[in-house]
């Protein structure tokens, strides 16, 4: 067919389809790689966050399970959840709310009313807001803490820097 007159126009797209200059399968170009696509630079990234997702979620779940056989409250990147059991930071605070709380970077740098969680004794943690800063008689800060709910009094003993585990940072909403 070399008169394109007699060619339907069909076989003239073909013959132009084939007759197309590929410069990749030149003879100066034989053997020789492009580079590398942007669409195979986005597969790798995919691929390589996919695993980091994956490593850092076997890092959370190995720590939570070793914390829990220790006997501690997990704790991941710094973040804890504590669940509310007790009526004493109600309203702000319900029986049941989930709060995830932050260990503070400086304990003893804490403000009147944040709302912080602190150990009372091995088993026991509370949380309370902060009503007061005191210095004791050794220089050392401690603080006054209290619950929100309007029936309770001011805690009997000061919190120390060291008995404190997080500030709250929000109630996790479960409905």
């Amino acid at each position: 067919m070399a008169n394109n007159e007699q060619m339907t126009p069909r076989e003239l797209l073909e013959k132009l389809e084939n007759d197309t200059y590929d410069a990749s399968k030149t003879p100066e170009n034989a053997g020789v790689k492009t580079g590398i696509s942007v669409r195979t630079v986005l597969k790798r990234a995919r691929d390589v966050g996919y695993v980091l997702i994956v490593l850092i979620l076997i890092f959370i779940l190995v720590s939570v399970l070793g914390a829990r056989s220790r006997g501690q409250t997990p704790e991941v990147f710094g973040f804890r959840l504590y669940s509310i059991e007790s009526g004493s930071m109600d309203p702000t605070l319900e029986i049941g709310s989930i709060i995830l709380v932050r260990r503070p970077s400086d304990s003893s740098a804490l403000e009147i009313n944040d709302i912080i969680t602190y150990r009372v004794t091995e088993t026991a943690v509370v949380t309370h807001r902060i009503i007061d800063i005191i210095l004791l008689e050794d220089q050392t800060v401690a603080y006054q803490t209290k619950g929100d709910n309007p029936m309770n009094s001011p805690d009997r003993n000061p919190v120390l820097p060291e008995q404190i585990e997080g500030v709250f940072i929000l109630k996790v909403p479960l409905t």
